[in-house]
């Protein structure tokens, strides 16, 4: 089994949105399973209201997802880590340069930004960034097992 690690600031939005849409992708995939975290984040909290309803939008619950700060014991158990931004990928290597050589954007051509948290709309926005994004790193690591 390969675990894919999501990482933003908060994993309330972004990072919470590509782990339930990368484990929606792969629920009939043994081989691939995703988790989440945040640099910043303050563990148990949730994913935002408009987080929640966007992903509901597309047939994912987010309602029970609770954050997770990123830490050794996380980064350990992934096999591939995706940052939402280059800011957030050079974190993850200065804290942690074992694992600089797994580490990539959740999105080749732009950094996901943090959608304004007043903005229904540019949460989902985001949602349909980030299941484009996901969707293209599920096809690659799918057809890589």
């Amino acid at each position: 089994m390969k675990t894919i690690l999501f990482v933003c600031s908060a994993n309330i939005i972004r990072s919470a949105m590509a782990e339930a849409w990368f484990n929606h992708l792969a629920k009939d995939n043994p081989n691939l399973t995703a988790i989440s975290a945040g640099i910043t984040a303050f563990p148990g909290d949730s994913a935002t209201e408009y987080a929640i309803k966007a992903a509901k939008a597309h047939g994912i619950d987010l309602s029970n997802h609770r954050s997770r700060r990123l830490d050794g014991y996380i980064t350990d158990q992934a096999d591939y880590i995706f940052a939402a931004t280059e800011k957030h990928a050079q974190f993850i290597k200065e804290h942690f340069p074992e694992c600089a050589d797994k580490i990539a954007l959740f999105n080749t051509h732009a950094d996901i930004n943090y959608p304004a948290l007043d903005s229904e709309n540019q949460h989902h926005n985001c949602f349909s960034t980030i299941q484009h994004s996901v969707e293209t790193i599920y096809q690659k690591l799918a057809g890589e097992l």
